[in-house]
């Protein structure tokens, strides 16, 4: 039998002259390790995972309304809690509360820094969903999820053994997030499902690491695409770009101009902070942009751009030794990972049939990304080599390669 798999099984008995009515019995399943989360770190406040440090000041009851028993199984070098009602009284499988509606003992109590400063419970306002992993194996129960008392929006498990959620906080308001102490699983009920699992419970919110990037895995001096699936509020330290495409003949240009401190849903953008930052976004109700003129395309879900590179060249961020810059280069990948962003352009040799890549400049700035990048005013820029060194002289400014003003 497959692990994870629910048997059922019809039993009679005879005694050669009469049969029995058949009897449905079941094989209890095996049950398979959990998922393994892929949420960043820094973008995450844990309540039960073996993956990430949790973010509460100690442990916190699991099975408040006392029904179903439950235990924590270690299985496969993780740990994860087991719940049981009892099949011969054929019960129910009952709520699951953990934590308590109190500041006690019993409660979910956050760590200093990640409560409000006024409540001792868990601050979420800054997170964008509520992860978890729960493993069924029989069919179709509804359960809905609440924190506090307050309902989000319910779910689905199939009894296909582990699955994965991510149910969304935007239906709450700020005041109904700042102070988690209790969450609660409500109606694993109908059918009656025996045993379920609850593992790698945590909250979440979009961010973007400054390095790596897809299509390299060099450092990109702290610059990364991003693209969310809802508005977010540009974070402290960092500035968001749209980006236009320009080809003056001789060269192909990204021209980068802010957007401001909101990010639409969907936009791809390009970010600028400090190299090796993971930055979290949280989601805002403040008016966004609108954005023109963007050349970026967001993935706010890992996408399959096989139709799109049929008839474009797909550009993906990264930093080139050959040319000691960060710009967009060639991707012959597949996928683009969700959060990201990427550059369709259409097929071309590229200009002077050098092997194709997209630099950026800056719009009314005075920084660059690499050679030939120091653009603007119709002030010519040529190449010169002192002292063994390259950099470009654009009128009496001189600038490194990477974009640096040195005179």
């Amino acid at each position: 039998m497959s692990a994870g798999v629910r048997y059922a099984f019809s039993v009679t008995v005879s005694d050669g002259t009469n049969t029995s009515e058949p009897q449905v019995c079941y094989a209890k399943p095996t049950m398979p390790t959990a998922p393994v989360p892929v949420h960043n770190a820094g973008l995450v406040r844990s309540i039960y995972s073996d993956a990430y440090e949790s973010a509460l000041d100690h442990d916190f009851i699991k099975n408040n309304w006392a029904l179903p028993t439950y235990a924590e199984q270690n299985i496969g070098g993780d740990h994860l809690l087991v719940y049981t009602s009892d099949p011969e009284l054929q019960a129910q499988m009952p709520d699951v509360a953990w934590g308590d509606n109190n500041d006690g003992a019993n409660a979910i109590i956050a760590k200093d820094g990640f409560n409000d400063g006024t409540n001792k419970g868990l601050d979420v306002r800054s997170m964008a969903y509520i992860h978890f992993d729960v493993w069924s194996a029989i069919a179709t129960i509804y359960p809905e999820i609440y924190l506090n008392d307050n309902k989000l929006s319910g779910f689905q498990l199939d009894g296909s053994g582990w699955q994965s959620f991510d149910i969304p906080l935007s239906s709450l308001t700020e005041d109904k997030l700042n102070n988690v102490r209790w969450i609660k699983f409500i109606a694993f009920r109908t059918p009656n499902p025996e045993e379920i699992a609850i593992d790698n419970v945590y909250f979440w919110t979009y961010g973007v690491q400054t390095t790596p990037e897809v299509g390299g895995d060099a450092t990109t001096g702290g610059w990364a695409t991003f693209a969310s699936p809802v508005k977010v509020a540009v974070p402290g330290g960092v500035t968001a770009y749209k980006a236009e495409y320009q080809n003056n003949g001789s060269e192909e240009l990204l021209l980068l101009e802010s957007i401001g401190s909101v990010i639409p849903a969907g936009e791809g953008v390009l970010l600028r902070g400090t190299e090796n930052t993971v930055y979290p976004f949280a989601v805002t109700t403040a008016e966004a942009p609108t954005i023109t003129d963007n050349a970026l395309v967001g993935c706010p879900v890992r996408t399959d751009i096989s139709s799109v590179a049929a008839s474009n060249d797909i550009f993906c961020l990264r930093y080139s030794e050959l040319y000691s810059m960060t710009g967009f280069f060639l991707y012959s990948g597949q996928y683009i990972p969700a959060g990201k962003a990427y550059l369709p352009l259409p097929k071309t040799s590229g200009p002077s049939g050098a092997p194709r890549h997209v630099r950026f400049v800056f719009s009314n700035e005075q920084t660059a990304t690499g050679i030939g990048n120091v653009q603007g005013d119709n002030v010519p820029c040529t190449k010169v080599i002192e002292n063994g060194q390259l950099f470009i002289r654009r009128g009496d400014a001189v600038y490194t390669i990477q974009g640096t003003r040195v005179q």
